[in-house]
């Protein structure tokens, strides 16, 4: 389904100056409460979590749990509590395993699993070996790898020692008799901050400012088996405070605090500073060889933003950093990657109209444009989408959840041969100037097919022993799965589209189904679900 396609440059004079003001009309609303939330969120296929806290008395609250199942489109679940804590740790989610880290100043960390995708939870298990009542600081990390969940806390111990760590290898439902030290040998006044943890599959890397004194030190420590072990004690990575790390199991990013980024390439064990990047950095983001900064120039507070992007782990970057001038002054900036796109979100006041924005790249940081739709909270991204979830100036609290630029399903499919249902996917950032895929999967082998789709409603029509979700549906566009002809579920198909450049095309909907020829379904064919891609 090709379409015409030109080059546009995008420029970000005044940036959001035209940006409108309001959520889209597919956005959900996650709090119909109004009570004040902030959720995390995780993603697992089709699945979306998230948790917020909601304030209660005294500083405690519920730990408010929302679910999605179809890409974010629709949130059935929403403010069921799960837990009560005084504050919100993390979330992570792999498979239909998910876990959530609360914690308490008293009775410290706690996590709470579900098995099911969200669909039950079990209760919250201390994680913490200390005998009650513990010294807690409210600053956690938490990694889910597998069944193996690792925490890391900052408890003040009459015994010594501020910063934990433990393990479960079963969830979080059980952990280990005893809690790990990791800053042996660390003098500490307690006022512990900022604690990351970075991890990719069993190498794990946590950072933490650790003051003495008057002095503040950036520390660094990593375990290579898991969480199983830690180094003896932890090594400095910066003498000074850090407010961003960045990294992965081969290279390791610190920025600290009016001062260059620093880079290890040997686990933490060295550190040399970063030259080339061309600004200061707030936040930095790394996946593989891609490195994103965002910052200003040489430190000075200003509302003119730079970024830049490394593409060798950052021995070098792109000649000048991309200027962003005029712009709104903005908190907490997040730099996020995601396949080959890059993403900036600039949270601004929250009165202000609109509440936030993202910028995306997709040439490794030469240009950037403004993606249309209002971002002011949380910000998700993967390699097929982003999902935002946002206030909007004049509305309070109310919360709301959409898809920025991605894909979401709708309905379902129906049986083929063997049973097996044909699956339709979304695959790719469906952004102006890129090209994203349908994907057909699990249809029947060696067997002709088609394509539609719709830029107008979708719709519920029964359609034999299928379900037609679109009106007025452009097409067909045939196809031939591969596989062994009429083997079951053992069928694919791709077609890709290529997005125009226009901004004309930004908040567009596309939605598009696939059907199948299959002589041993009701009909003599199979649907598969429908899927909505969301341009910007």
């Amino acid at each position: 389904m090709p379409l015409a396609r030109r080059d546009v440059t995008f420029a970000l004079a005044g940036l959001a100056a035209a940006l409108p003001a309001q959520v889209p009309g597919h956005a959900v609303l996650l709090n119909p409460s109004g009570a004040r939330l902030s959720p995390l969120l995780a993603r697992t296929g089709d699945t979306v979590h998230g948790v917020g806290h909601r304030a209660h008395l005294l500083g405690m609250g519920f730990i408010d749990y929302f679910r999605s199942a179809d890409g974010g489109r629709t949130w059935p679940v929403r403010e069921v509590a799960i837990g009560y804590a005084t504050h919100l740790g993390g979330i992570a989610a792999e498979g239909d395993l998910v876990v959530v880290l609360i914690q308490s100043p008293w009775l410290g960390p706690y996590t709470i699993t579900s098995t099911d995708r969200g669909l039950s939870w079990a209760q919250p298990v201390r994680v913490s070996q200390a005998p009650l009542p513990a010294s807690q600081m409210i600053t956690a990390a938490l990694h889910l790898s597998g069944s193996t969940v690792n925490v890391a806390w900052f408890e003040n111990r009459a015994s010594g020692g501020f910063v934990w760590t433990n393990r479960s290898l079963d969830s979080g439902f059980t952990w280990q008799a005893n809690d790990t030290r990791l800053d042996v040998g660390v003098l500490s006044n307690g006022n512990v901050q900022t604690m990351k943890l970075l991890a990719e599959g069993p190498i794990l890397h946590l950072f933490w400012n650790n003051p003495t004194g008057t002095v503040w030190l950036t520390l660094h420590q990593r375990s290579l088996d898991g969480g199983a072990t830690w180094l003896a004690a932890p090594q400095v990575a910066w003498n000074g405070p850090a407010q961003s790390f960045g990294g992965d199991a081969n290279t390791l990013f610190v920025v600290p605090q009016q001062a260059p980024a620093l880079r290890s390439v040997d686990a933490g064990q060295t550190w040399t500073q970063v030259t080339g990047m061309g600004l200061q950095p707030l936040d930095l983001a790394a996946d593989g060889a891609r490195v994103l900064a965002v910052g200003q120039a040489g430190g000075v507070p200003t509302v003119t933003i730079q970024l830049n992007m490394s593409q060798d782990r950052g021995v070098t970057w792109l000649p000048a950093p991309y200027t962003i001038t005029q712009a709104r002054s903005f908190v907490s900036p997040k730099a996020r990657l995601a396949g080959d796109a890059a993403f900036v979100q600039f949270p601004f006041g929250a009165n202000d109209a609109p509440t936030g924005v993202v910028v995306q790249s997709d040439d490794g940081g030469v240009h950037w444009r403004l993606v249309h739709g209002e971002a002011g909270d949380g910000l998700l991204v993967s390699a097929d989408g982003t999902l935002v979830t946002t206030r909007q100036a004049g509305s309070g609290e109310a919360l709301y959840a959409y898809v920025q630029e991605g894909h979401t399903s709708l309905g379902q499919g129906s049986p083929g041969t063997g049973g097996v249902v044909p699956l339709l996917q979304g695959t790719g950032l469906p952004g102006l100037g890129r090209t994203f895929a349908l994907d057909v999967d699990g249809a029947r082998g060696g067997s002709p097919g088609a394509w539609f789709a719709t830029f107008g409603a979708t719709a519920n029509v029964p359609l034999g022993s299928a379900t037609l979700y679109l009106q007025q549906p452009i097409g067909p566009f045939g196809f031939t799965t591969s596989g062994v002809p009429g083997a079951a579920g053992a069928g694919t198909a791709s077609l890709p589209i290529a997005v125009p450049a226009s901004p004309s095309f930004a908040g567009l909907r596309l939605a598009s189904q696939a059907f199948v020829l299959d002589p041993v379904a009701a009909g003599g064919f199979t649907a598969t679900r429908a899927v909505e891609t969301w341009i910007r």
